[in-house]
């Protein structure tokens, strides 16, 4: 196992009652408020996180840091609240980074998800 992992792990160890107890019930809320941002629409589209992917020599030693912070931001909602999401990724030209677009879809639309993502999957990859 990486070290980065272990750390994070070791976190979770520490981590009490009284702060599982209190997360456990900001999960209950993400999942009560989640699917609000769908009120109206049938998928959200939007950049999986906020920056391409980092290089791996600006990561280690910085896993629990801003970088990560970054990278989970337009993620972490759904990933609490069960929201079914995907996300495809996109290749700059020029050599830059990768980033990536992410679809996300109310409880049960699961295939409507994967529906949505293959339609612009089909688009990105078009000639």
């Amino acid at each position: 196992m990486h070290k980065d992992v272990l750390s994070l792990m070791d976190g979770g160890l520490a981590t009490g009652m009284t702060e599982y107890m209190r997360c456990m019930g900001l999960r209950g809320d993400a999942a009560h408020e989640a699917p609000r941002l769908l009120a109206g629409t049938d998928a959200l589209i939007m950049p999986t996180s906020l920056m391409t992917a980092p290089r791996i020599e600006e990561i280690l030693g910085n896993e629990t840091g801003t970088i990560r912070r970054l990278l989970l931001r337009n993620t972490e909602l759904f990933n609490m609240s069960g929201l079914p999401a995907l996300s495809l990724p996109l290749v700059r030209t020029g050599g830059s980074m990768p980033t990536g677009l992410q679809v996300v879809g109310d409880y049960g639309e699961d295939g409507l998800v994967l529906s949505v993502a293959e339609k612009i999957w089909a688009l990105l990859r078009a000639p």
